[in-house]
């Protein structure tokens, strides 16, 4: 009566014995069952030819990781690809959104200098008007109607040197 373990296999099945082991983490019980080796042939094939998990794990993890790497790189060059396709265009349109708000700006400042000038040439007015009626109020009303003029003077004149010099106003 033969053992049911005695089975003799040939190089090819031997290379899927081994593959079984390292790749898959089979047993040498569970390649005992599944191809009718018993464990100690299966143990000194594997002592001989130098059969190793570690290696082959190191070996899959590294091709895996090198794998992921290219993937990455694709990708980038992908996004790179779809960039430099599309950057004439993005350039122009921020090019257009620059000059626009360029123009916006200098406008801007023009209507505030503008409105600044007004203000100011309304203070030096409410100036002159209050001086040339120094007679004719009280003191009380003289002083106060002097400080709102000197007051709208001098805002229009802060508001006037921050259009023309930035918010900081006049040029130390």
């Amino acid at each position: 009566m033969k053992n049911k373990h005695s089975k003799r296999l040939s190089p090819q099945t031997w290379e899927r014995v081994r593959t079984d082991y390292e790749v898959k983490r089979m047993s040498f019980n569970e390649l005992q069952q599944r191809y009718e080796v018993h464990r100690s042939n299966i143990s000194r094939k594997a002592q001989k030819q130098g059969w190793n998990r570690a290696q082959v794990q190191h070996a899959l993890d590294e091709r895996l990781q090198a794998k992921e790497s290219l993937e990455a790189a694709i990708h980038r060059l992908r996004l790179l690809t779809a960039y430099m396709v599309s950057k004439p265009k993005f350039a122009t349109e921020k090019r257009r959104a620059l000059e626009e708000e360029s123009r916006f700006r200098e406008g801007a400042l023009n209507l505030l200098e503008t409105a600044s000038l007004q203000g100011l040439h309304a203070g030096d007015d409410l100036l002159d008007y209050s001086l040339s009626l120094e007679n004719e109020l009280k003191p009380c009303d003289y002083i106060t109607l002097m400080a709102k003029a000197l007051d709208t003077h001098s805002k229009a004149l802060l508001r006037y040197s921050q259009a023309a010099f930035g918010m900081n106003g006049l040029p130390c």
